[in-house]
């Protein structure tokens, strides 16, 4: 089945009664119910490269692929197979698939959360084993796992052996990852146990998952939970998948336990530790209260710690993510009322701690990692309110970890020296630290300065030029010739009279042989954002893109090394097309030309 967002946002309703008839009261849990997952084929315990790093905090879009495993006889690492003792309906899979929602729908209902924070169906449906894994042990060292699980991942296209079926695990998730256009993803296994008598694997164990990820395995029945109650037992799991610790006594827990991708120590282990609140990775009093909610310590595990409201949203610290840099204006001073600057935006992954230890054993330290993506940036001058007016950010599509923006004055701004400053913006709404620029723009109304004519002192009529004396010659100096009004040498639209004028807004500060320098592409003489800019950035990309065109190409100014003379090395003085078209060219070019105009 295709995938669909079932919940985000605030989700579903929280944890509390179900509809349907109440089981039993489940006994305490003996043991943890989590496991140490296998390194990534070639890393170390804590390392792997992004494809691997499934689920390393609860944030973004997490796509969840459940699997209905059915014993099927055939070929198979259960050989000869298994009798068939269960066979899945297609009431029961909805059933368990509407349990597994609800328990989702926990965590995004939860208050100091990151947002967005989306869960996604996957339903792979029913997928075939040789094994009857029900009959068999769980999990532990004769798991049966190991068995069932590379048929299951064999089947679906993954192929497996005992020896690296978690490995085929995390290139499956990988793949769904990518088709979902999903942050996280994860696997869940569900074992049919409707004709059990306990509901329990054959060493009573029901439900367990590995520390973040690859996959969670629950039965149907979930011993004496029930399916009614599935929902409480997958938004613990979830808990696992994302890296908090359990917390009630029967696991084990220490408060010197810590995990998650911040290294949270597990102080809220009902041994010994904070008993006092109510937590879906305690007891099972504890999951079964209505007022359930989620630890400090296992909240800070799944990377929520730090929360604070910030511009509306609540960010914590595995989002903190951003940053940005600004390119300093040139030339500077500058006479541009107009300028236009150019910045970085990019998301840089909060740093994990460690390392993470389990009973006084250190287990390494989390790779580092982020999700964020460039969503905005905003600009100040002067003090003013930060805006995101006249913003310009190259592939803004929220798919982006980093990008490159341009920002500056949509109105001009009068004589002075102005410290510019702007900030990136993520998808999460945390913003970066500020970066600025100070720039000093002059009074760039053009003047007319005199030249005093030569006073010529005639000579006294009558006075005698002693011999030798050559007769005084008078002479003046030459005035240049003004070019013809309306000529235009190169044909850029610019004249030659416009051209060799001192406003660059109108025109001036050019090369009248240069039909590079005034990038009007639509010639209508005037550089604007719909006419010129947009029509620039629509050719991206290199001469043999199908939207290159090289009236629309340039390349860029001399350097200093080619021309020596700052004043032959303005920002426009661009040349030829060279080929491709690109923002830290071409883009940024024009809108440093931008509102001039010869029309």
């Amino acid at each position: 089945m295709a995938g669909v967002v079932l919940f985000g946002g605030t989700g579903l309703a929280r944890l509390g009664p179900r509809p349907e008839p109440t089981p039993a009261a489940p006994p305490p849990r003996l043991t943890a119910d989590f496991l140490i997952p296998p390194p990534p084929a070639g890393g170390q315990a804590a390392g792997g490269s992004a494809a691997t790093l499934t689920s390393e905090f609860m944030a973004g879009t997490v796509v969840y692929s459940v699997v209905f495993v059915e014993s099927a006889g055939g070929a198979g690492n259960c050989a000869p197979a298994d009798a068939q003792t269960e066979n899945w309906s297609a009431s029961r899979r909805n059933a368990v698939l509407n349990e597994i929602a609800q328990g989702l729908s926990f965590w995004t209902s939860l208050s100091e959360r990151p947002n967005p924070l989306n869960y996604v169906l996957d339903d792979q449906g029913v997928q075939p084993t040789s094994c009857e894994p029900i009959g068999r042990p769980g999990h532990g060292a004769d798991s049966a796992e190991r068995l069932w699980a590379p048929d299951v991942l064999t089947a679906m296209g993954f192929p497996a052996t005992s020896a690296d079926y978690h490995t085929a695990a995390r290139s499956f998730i990988d793949s769904r990852r990518t088709e979902f256009s999903a942050d996280w993803g994860f696997l869940i296994f569900v074992i049919d146990s409707l004709n059990d008598p306990n509901g329990t694997f054959a060493d009573g164990s029901f439900a367990y998952s590995y520390l973040n990820g690859p996959f969670t395995v629950m039965t149907y029945d979930n011993a004496s939970w029930g399916i009614s109650r599935m929902n409480v037992v997958m938004a613990h799991e979830t808990g696992h998948i994302f890296g908090a610790l359990d917390e009630y006594i029967g696991s084990g827990c220490s408060t010197s336990d810590s995990w998650g991708y911040l290294n949270a120590a597990n102080t809220s282990c009902n041994s010994n530790g904070d008993r006092s609140d109510v937590s879906i990775m305690g007891s099972a009093t504890e999951q079964l209260n209505a007022n359930v909610d989620v630890s400090a310590s296992a909240r800070n595990a799944v990377g929520w710690r730090n929360p604070a409201l910030e511009f509306g949203h609540t960010i914590v610290d595995v989002v903190r993510t951003s940053t940005v840099s600004v390119t300093p204006y040139t030339p500077d001073p500058t006479s541009s009322t107009m300028p236009a600057f150019s910045g970085s935006a990019a998301n840089v992954p909060f740093p994990p701690e460690g390392p993470r230890v389990l009973s006084g054993t250190p287990r390494g330290t989390a790779a580092a990692v982020s999700i964020s993506k460039v969503a905005g940036a905003e600009w100040t001058v002067a003090g003013r309110p930060f805006t995101s007016a006249g913003v310009s950010i190259a592939g803004a599509d929220e798919s982006a970890e980093t990008a490159s923006f341009t920002f500056g004055p949509e109105t001009p701004l009068a004589a002075g020296t102005y410290s510019f400053s702007t900030r990136m913006v993520n998808n999460f709404g945390s913003r970066s630290a500020i970066a600025s620029d100070t720039l000093t723009i002059l009074d760039s109304a053009p003047t007319m300065t005199a030249t005093p004519a030569p006073v010529l002192t005639p000579t006294p009529a009558g006075t005698a030029v002693p011999a030798g004396t050559a007769e005084p010659t008078h002479t003046s100096t030459p005035v240049p010739t003004p070019a013809p009004p309306g000529l235009d040498s190169d044909g850029d639209g610019c004249s030659d009279e416009q051209e060799l004028g001192d406003d660059e807004r109108i025109g001036g500060r050019r090369d009248p042989n240069n039909p590079y320098d005034f990038y009007d592409v639509n010639g209508d003489g005037v550089i604007t954002i719909t006419g010129d800019v947009l029509a620039v950035a629509a050719a991206f990309g290199p001469s043999t893109s199908p939207e290159y065109d090289p009236a629309l190409d340039r390349s860029p100014p001399p350097s200093s090394l080619d021309e020596p003379d700052p004043s032959k090395r303005e920002p426009w003085d661009l040349g030829p097309p060279d080929g491709a078209i690109s923002i830290a060219i071409d883009l940024l070019a024009m809108l440093r030309q931008y509102g001039h105009s010869c029309a």
